[in-house]
């Protein structure tokens, strides 16, 4: 049986745009939690140079990560509303985070 491991990421590329968006949402408001939903991939670039894409969290074998690049592209955001009003908590509609899904996979078809 084969060792799972997950890898970290080495890096994060955020667009100028989706950042913009991100620094407004962290500075509109002084006394509450906010949340949002970074929209992008994440590259394996292997040293063979071959390249694939996909979304969500996926598990290898230590041997299949050896020579293994992680690059996040983060290219847009989706605000996202609270349906608690309480400061300290921070927390959406199951139907908001389905929409926000969907819109989710929808850029990545499009990106």
């Amino acid at each position: 049986m084969a060792v799972q491991v997950v890898q970290a990421v080495q890096a994060v590329h955020l667009e100028s745009d989706a950042f913009l968006v991100c620094l407004n949402h962290a500075l509109s408001t002084e006394k509450e939690e906010v949340m949002g939903l970074c929209i992008g991939e994440l590259n394996d670039d292997v040293r063979s140079d071959s390249k694939f894409t996909y979304t969500g969290t996926e598990m290898r074998t230590v041997a299949e990560k050896m020579d293994t690049i992680r690059i996040v592209h983060i290219h847009s955001v989706i605000i996202l509303r609270r349906s608690d009003k309480r400061k300290d908590r921070v927390e959406i509609s199951p139907e908001q985070l389905s929409a926000a899904s969907t819109e989710a996979e929808i850029s990545l078809l499009i990106h």
